[in-house]
């Protein structure tokens, strides 16, 4: 699908149809990835892809991640192998995807006793550790074949997702930095603080195109333009402020500790990573208390 010239959304199957992770091609003299999907992704899509627009693999000179988690990141290691490109990503993300076990490891010194209802997989490693040939950070700028793209360094899903903006055109490409509903996969993984500081930076840019990670509800599409890309990144900003005021509804409900599983069954459309980064949130502005016990964490309204 061609977005604008020369930019171009490749869908990448994941989880079940019609969801699929998004891998954006950018081309001319040389082709640059923005992600790359599962380590399926590139045998499945992406090949096939650059062959139909007939590209050769080794034309991909660079490979920028937006964050490090495995369906954006998995496809590297085999299209590296084969190019050579460099790999770019901004540095908080960059021990995701050189250490695949991170992740699960963190969470769960977070959150112990975490269910990854199939989000994080047993099946580890995986993906194949990858090494960075480049580090970024907020503010860089990254020459992408014959577009400048500008840095925008948007932490909430994780810790180091990126934003690349073509700013003359307003096109921003936000991995999962925007999520919309996001349905039952998780809003956040990193913090709800930072995601909701990057998406208020998100209101204040022109945006005229915003393509997304996934085909995120409410609208469902990966490529969302002008009025529908501002009210897509209001409805995240409230799907974030409903989740928050659901938390405390059901902790003032039961008026007792509860567990994050516990939590989760009052709201089961929402993962337990989301529910525990806004308990984290809600600890911190003081309307929560967290308690440790038997090797489980418990809340309950300050």
């Amino acid at each position: 699908m061609e977005i604008l010239n020369d930019i171009h959304l490749i869908k990448c199957p994941f989880m079940t149809s019609p969801w699929f992770t998004t891998v954006v091609a950018v081309m001319n003299d040389t082709v640059a990835l923005v992600d790359t999907g599962t380590p399926g992704s590139p045998q499945d899509a992406i090949f096939p892809f650059l062959r139909n627009a007939r590209r050769n693999i080794e034309d991909i000179s660079q490979i920028v991640i937006s964050h490090g988690h495995y369906d954006h990141c998995g496809g590297v290691h085999s299209i590296k192998r084969i190019s050579g490109a460099k790999v770019i990503i901004h540095s908080a993300d960059k021990g995701l995807i050189e250490d695949p076990y991170l992740m699960k490891r963190s969470l769960l010194a977070r959150f112990p006793n975490l269910s990854f209802d199939g989000i994080i997989s047993d099946e580890e490693p995986p993906f194949e550790p990858i090494f960075a040939g480049k580090v970024v950070q907020d503010g860089e700028r990254l020459r992408l074949s014959n577009y400048e793209f500008e840095v925008l360094h948007i932490p909430g899903h994780s810790a180091g997702t990126i934003c690349l903006a073509e700013k003359k055109i307003g096109l921003y490409i936000v991995g999962d930095g925007v999520q919309g509903r996001g349905e039952r996969r998780p809003l956040i993984f990193h913090g709800a603080t930072d995601y909701i500081e990057s998406l208020e930076r998100l209101k204040n840019e022109h945006v005229n195109y915003l393509i997304l990670g996934h085909p995120f509800p409410p609208f469902g599409e990966a490529v969302l333009q002008d009025d529908r890309a501002r009210t897509y990144i209001d409805e995240s900003l409230l799907a974030i402020e409903e989740l928050a005021s659901k938390v405390l509804g059901i902790l003032s409900k039961e008026n007792r500790r509860l567990t994050i599983r516990e939590i989760r069954r009052g709201i089961p459309m929402y993962s337990e990573i989301s529910i525990g980064c806004i308990l984290e949130k809600l600890s911190m502005e003081g309307k929560v208390r967290e308690t440790r016990q038997n090797g489980d964490l418990f809340w309950n309204l300050v």
